[in-house]
Order: C-alpha cells, then sequence, then structure tokens
C-alpha cells in the first residue's frame, strides 16, 4: 500500500458531496480537422475535481482504488483513495514544496520533498509536472520548430541534458497523447499515454491516463498504473483541502519504506 500511493502521487492521481453537481461524465467532441501546424491546448481551470477508477501494478502487488481528487491550479492537489468498500485508506495533500501522505491503515503518515522524490524514482520532478501529467498538459517546455508530423501526430523529441523526451501531440485535439522519457544516467523509463479524450465544458480531456515506470535496476520494482476517470468538473468556485493528521499518527522515515 505504501510503494502504491508513493508511485501513484509522482506518476503522475476527484470530487466529494458538495462538488457532484459540477461535475459531468464528458461529451464526445464536436469533429475536428486535423491541424497542421503543432499547438497545444493545456486545459484552463482554477479548481478542478473529479472521480477516477486507479488500478496499480508492480509484480508483486495488484491494488484498486477509487481516488477523489481536487486541485487548486499552481497551488494544491488532495487526493484521497477508497477501498471498494468506501473506505478511505489514504489521503494525501501535494504542495509546491512539499507532499504529505497519510496511511489511515496503519495509522501512519509521510512527509517527501521533491530531493527526496528524485532519490526514489530516479526522475526530477516538481509541483507543476505532477499537475500537468495528472491532467493531461504538456508538462514541459518543447521545440515546436523541430516537430515531425506523420498521419495521427506532431512528434518532438529531445536528447539535450539529462534525459531523453519523445513527445506526440494528437493532430486532432491538440493535446499531449504520449510521453516517454529516459534518464541517461540511470536508464530508468517513463511513458504515460493519454486516451477517450472527452469534451468538458468546452475543453477536451483525456478520460484515461495509463503510466509505466520501468528501471534497470533489480533492486527496484517495474511498475505500471492506470486512471480511468468517470467524471469531471471544472469550476471557478473556491474548494476545500481537508487535510489534518492525528496526533496519534506516527511519522515514518521516506528510507524504511
Amino acid at each position: 500500500m505504501k510503494r502504491f500511493i508513493f508511485i501513484l502521487l509522482i506518476s503522475s492521481l476527484f470530487g466529494m458531496t458538495a462538488c457532484k453537481k459540477q461535475l459531468t461524465t464528458g461529451n464526445t467532441p464536436t469533429p475536428r480537422k486535423k491541424s497542421n501546424e503543432l499547438k497545444i491546448e493545456d486545459l484552463q481551470f482554477e479548481y478542478l475535481t473529479a472521480r477516477a477508477k486507479l488500478t496499480f501494478g508492480d509484480g508483486t502487488d495488484d491494488i484498486k482504488a477509487t481516488a477523489d481528487i481536487r486541485v487548486k491550479k499552481d497551488s494544491l492537489i488532495w487526493i484521497s483513495l477508497r477501498s471498494g468498500t468506501g473506505i478511505e485508506g489514504a489521503r494525501a495533500l501535494i504542495s509546491r514544496d512539499s507532499v504529505f501522505v497519510i496511511d489511515r491503515l496503519n495509522k501512519e503518515y509521510y512527509k517527501y520533498d521533491y530531493d527526496g522524490i528524485y532519490q526514489r524514482l530516479n526522475f526530477q520532478t516538481q509541483f507543476e509536472m505532477i499537475q500537468a501529467i495528472l491532467i493531461g498538459n504538456m508538462p514541459m517546455e518543447i521545440n515546436t520548430r523541430r516537430s515531425q508530423k506523420n498521419n495521427d501526430f506532431f512528434i518532438i523529441k529531445n536528447n539535450k541534458g539529462d534525459y531523453k523526451t519523445e513527445v506526440s501531440v494528437n493532430r486532432t485535439y491538440n493535446k499531449l497523447q504520449i510521453l516517454k522519457a529516459e534518464e541517461k544516467k540511470s536508464n530508468a523509463q517513463l511513458e504515460i499515454n493519454y486516451e477517450k479524450f472527452q469534451e468538458v465544458e468546452g475543453q477536451i480531456f483525456p478520460f484515461l491516463c495509463k503510466a509505466s515506470v520501468r528501471y534497470n535496476d533489480s533492486q527496484k520494482k517495474d511498475t505500471r498504473m492506470a486512471l480511468d476517470f468517470n467524471r469531471v468538473g471544472l469550476q471557478a468556485k473556491e474548494l476545500k483541502f481537508p487535510f489534518k493528521i492525528s496526533p496519534k499518527y506516527k511519522l515514518m522515515d521516506i528510507n524504511n519504506e
């Protein structure tokens, strides 16, 4: 469960009772012609709420859960994980400088900074990247002048710096569809695929996100995750992000997970 929570938060990661009227299952997008010029339509919002079915596996554990998530753009991400019986097993709050995770099953909690996350995943990350991956926005700057075009995608490759990346942008919806990244030093590989594009309040949102992390290290387990959204809502009204750690819970060492 602990490893599952960690990978969920970083690999990337939807509405409570007060928000249900704001949520939608999405509509079939209005027919579009394929773009001949690369442009990316990132999701615009102030607050986002959603609900998704989440599956996770690492060769040892196979876990299924319901994820409720709230996002305040560029500020906070709140995640609640529940089992099939409706019991909350974990809650997380991601800010611009730290990640807190409450493990209700074991009455423990964890605090991560982004340097600690890098040590665990071999991928540099920050709040903006987690937010972008979660909602299907472009998580990095790209050089549009270096793009190649095929029948379905604009493809942008980069081999500079510490990472090799390949990005595929859907020509019909102008949305990120495939992201591949490899850290050159460790050969750790991340791949994210977005599918089931639907229209939410006039914008395109991917209702299925599949991610995998592969390591060239026998000490680390390859992992896979899928986030299948069933409801998404965008709103300007301020949301609450309830997060309180019981004084009875024990702070755990990140290195002992």
